[in-house]
């Protein structure tokens, strides 16, 4: 993995994104395991993700506030890093609703399931809003072994025709990933990898980081979001991260390779950086702990309580404004059940 980390890493972060880079890898990596933990209980758990917390932190904290991430099902972390409530982030999983928290402000599309389906939307958001003159960048995290779908190929033409500052984040399972997938040269067969290769061709070599690096990865980011925004075109990054645990809890397969066997976990050797750059101690280090540790116990507090839904909610998404019959049927509902309140 040594030669795929950045020899400088530039842009380096300021002192307090480095923080926040540590803080978030911290807290993801505590709630990540405590909703693992409670998944054979009851509930929901984020631990269907890799555990690419520095993928996920580093890609998230390279973006302005204004931009917009565009995730799969899998990343959690990310979403928390991005200002997300985390039972909110979990409403997916935990079966509640589709989205629980609302994507126009915290700019977070919903978590997508469909394998690279969000890499269209996020084209089409990112190309209206250039429309409207709102330069913005779209990131759009996608799995490595999700670039052979036709719907990649397609997204990646619509990206390249309308140029679209869109950066494409392929995240690679380390054990059995294409090292050179985008590589122009590369398959020459394959059709689907035809409009991908033609855009790192017009654009440059895909950079290839260290996804366990979570300064590499922001590295990476930064510059791509600001060569993006710059030159109005979309832009690929590929990192090859470790899986930490396996793929699901029922997994015993062993595919993934365990970080800590490797000269440490991502978060030691950034703990490590930090304190050589004079910007962690002793005392953050124990705050960002006892962080981590109140928001997990808040977490599984509330997601120990029971819900109370309100079944009259039925009605309240089927139309943006509802029908005369919607609004007769809802308050039969509410009457029946002894619910306040009407459409």
């Amino acid at each position: 993995m040594d030669l795929l980390r950045s020899a400088d890493r530039q842009p380096k972060p300021e002192p307090d994104v480095l923080l926040d880079a540590y803080r978030w890898m911290v807290i993801g990596r505590r709630l990540d395991r405590q909703t693992r933990e409670l998944a054979g209980i009851s509930g929901p758990s984020a631990s269907q993700s890799d555990l690419t917390a520095a993928c996920q932190v580093g890609a998230v904290l390279a973006l302005a506030p204004r931009d917009w991430v565009f995730p799969t099902h899998r990343e959690y972390i990310a979403l928390i890093a991005r200002g997300i409530d985390p039972l909110e982030a979990l409403a997916l999983p935990w079966g509640d609703w589709h989205c629980g928290y609302d994507p126009c402000a915290h700019r977070v599309a919903p978590q997508c399931a469909p394998a690279v389906t969000q890499i269209e939307r996020a084209v089409g958001l990112t190309h209206a809003a250039h429309l409207d003159d709102d330069n913005i960048v779209s990131l759009v995290f996608v799995r490595g072994d999700s670039i052979t779908e036709r719907e990649f190929s397609e997204a990646c033409y619509f990206a390249m025709t309308w140029a679209a500052p869109v950066v494409i984040f392929v995240q690679h399972n380390f054990g059995r990933h294409s090292r050179f997938a985008m590589d122009a040269s590369a398959d020459q067969d394959n059709l689907d990898l035809s409009f991908p290769r033609g855009l790192v061709a017009r654009h440059g070599s895909a950079p290839l980081v260290d996804g366990t690096d979570v300064l590499g990865v922001f590295a990476a980011v930064t510059a791509a979001a600001e060569r993006a925004r710059a030159e109005h075109a979309p832009m690929i990054v590929e990192a090859l991260p470790y899986r930490v645990l396996s793929h699901g809890g029922a997994d015993r397969d062993g595919d993934g390779v365990e970080v800590e066997e490797r000269a440490g976990s991502p978060v030691e050797r950034l703990e490590a950086e930090l304190r050589e750059f004079g910007v962690l101690d002793d005392k953050a280090v124990r705050r960002v702990a006892e962080e981590a540790e109140a928001m997990a116990a808040d977490l599984r507090d509330r997601l120990s309580a029971e819900p109370k839904p309100d079944p009259a909610e039925l009605f309240d998404h089927v139309y943006a404004e509802p029908t005369p019959q919607l609004r007769e049927q809802q308050t039969l509902l509410r009457t029946e059940q002894g619910l306040p309140g009407n459409l």
